[in-house]
């Protein structure tokens, strides 16, 4: 075999071989995931059902993260509320790994709320559940909408970042909101608040309120069905140690906080997401494509080669037969 076609298999074998290399190398580091599902996170925000006016309850923002992607920051830009119906009173971070908190702002109906790796040597954040709690006041009567600012595939808005190709994988930030109502009559009443009136009890009461008075006894009329024995003065009852009326407040009808139990429950109303890009040679392009180059190109490069060597081959040999034909008519000739 000629030296020139040896070093062409060599090297032939040597881009196939390497190839073969880089593609295991990336599927064992992460780099791409041809036959794992698509990199892909959800925000949304849980705050329960309805709250009276004047009530101070707390909402979580959860993400969902279901292919466990690592993630390097997660960001809300922003969290729109009804400014005429609640008031956002502060915003508290919980622990999410090696995440740290960058921004934390409430301000014009919006909340900012940002975390992000320290360290890019350091370990990502893979999992789902609640990533921050918001408390709110109640201000009005109405419905309060929550809403995230989001683009599918755009940064800077809200981001959940993934860590090894740094791009956004939110697929999904629905809406949702809570109901505001007000008591019974009109608004809430304060503690302490003497303009709405108790109701009336003819009964007895507890000892330290004063009873309903009766009329003197010479507006009675008595009848003949009256029993003389009944006494107009009414019965004390004494139930314990007992505090006086004036420290204690009555809960109004329909004041009662509903139980809330936050729950990673997300909305089922996703983007269709594309595959998660990988980059190359600075370029992002999707799993599927970089499985294909990974694989394609060597075998186009084979190709190629073998057919440059197959066309030089048979070109050879068309010259060798019409050179040994010329040798056959120059013999005939002789």
């Amino acid at each position: 075999m000629p030296q020139r076609l040896k070093l062409t298999y060599a090297l032939i074998v040597f881009v196939v071989l390497f190839s073969i290399g880089v593609f295991i190398w990336a599927i064992f580091t992460g780099k791409i995931t041809p036959f794992a599902a698509p990199a892909e996170a959800t925000l949304n925000i849980s705050a329960g059902v309805s709250y009276n006016v004047g009530q101070v309850f707390t909402a979580d923002i959860l993400i969902y993260n279901p292919t466990q992607t690592e993630i390097s920051e997660i960001a809300v830009r922003f969290l729109n509320y009804n400014q005429s119906v609640l008031e956002a009173q502060s915003v508290e971070g919980v622990t999410l790994g090696n995440l740290s908190i960058v921004e934390n702002q409430i301000e014009a109906g919006k909340i900012t709320y940002v975390v992000r790796l320290a360290d890019s040597g350091l370990e990502g954040y893979r999992e789902s559940g609640r990533i921050a709690i918001v408390t709110f006041r109640a201000l009005a009567a109405g419905r309060a909408d929550f809403t995230f600012d989001f683009t599918a595939g755009a940064t800077g808005d809200s981001d959940v970042i993934e860590k090894a190709t740094s791009t956004d994988i939110l697929v999904s930030a629905p809406l949702s909101f809570v109901t505001i109502v007000g008591s019974p009559g009109g608004s809430s009443p304060t503690p302490g608040d003497q303009t709405s009136t108790p109701p009336r009890s003819p009964t007895p009461c507890i000892k330290g309120c004063s009873p309903t008075p009766l009329p003197p006894l010479s507006e009675l009329q008595p009848t003949a069905e009256a029993s003389p024995e009944v006494s107009p003065t009414p019965i004390e009852l004494v139930i314990g140690p007992q505090t006086p009326q004036t420290q204690y407040s009555p809960t109004p009808v329909g004041s009662i906080s509903p139980t809330r139990t936050p729950t990673d429950e997300f909305s089922d109303n996703y983007i269709s997401p594309s595959a998660s890009p990988v980059i190359v040679a600075g370029f992002a392009i999707s799993k599927t494509v970089a499985l294909i180059l990974y694989i394609g190109i060597p075998v186009v490069i084979v190709l190629i080669v073998f057919l440059i060597w197959w066309w030089k081959k048979k070109k050879k040999m068309t010259e060798g037969s019409v050179e040994q034909k010329d040798e056959i008519d120059d013999d005939e000739i002789i």
